[in-house]
């Protein structure tokens, strides 16, 4: 691993938990990598790529959770649209009959716990 590389992985280490509530907070990846630039004080700068490899090797789960709260949050008219119609979240989760598809070629393995995670957390406050 380069000199460079390395350092990008200790300044993304040392604000892990910044970058968790970016994530719980869903900000697109893009303002992360904004937020966590003008945080700190050296010119800092990372690629989407690298940040997402960063996320995957240290933070697997909550970049996964965060995929899929995403993929909840972009069809949230049509959530709302069943949840009208059926109060039980596990006959919206079913109705909804959800690909999990997101770019075309990526599934993600969505649950009822994932989606009831989603509703419980983003939609009833």
């Amino acid at each position: 691993m380069s000199t460079k590389r390395k350092t990008k992985n200790d300044i993304l280490l040392s604000n892990i938990e910044v970058i968790k509530t970016l994530l719980i907070n869903l900000y697109t990846i893009p303002k992360q990598l904004a937020y966590i630039s003008q945080n700190n004080k050296s010119n800092f700068s990372v690629s989407d790529t690298t940040y997402m490899k960063f996320l995957n090797e240290y933070l697997p789960k909550e970049y996964e959770q965060y995929k899929k709260n995403l993929y909840f949050k972009t069809r949230i008219s049509k959530i709302k649209e069943i949840a009208k119609i059926y109060t039980i979240i596990e006959f919206q989760f079913h109705e909804l009959n959800f690909t999990g598809y997101i770019n075309g070629n990526t599934k993600l393995d969505l649950t009822i716990e994932d989606y009831k995670h989603f509703m419980i957390r983003y939609f009833k406050n």
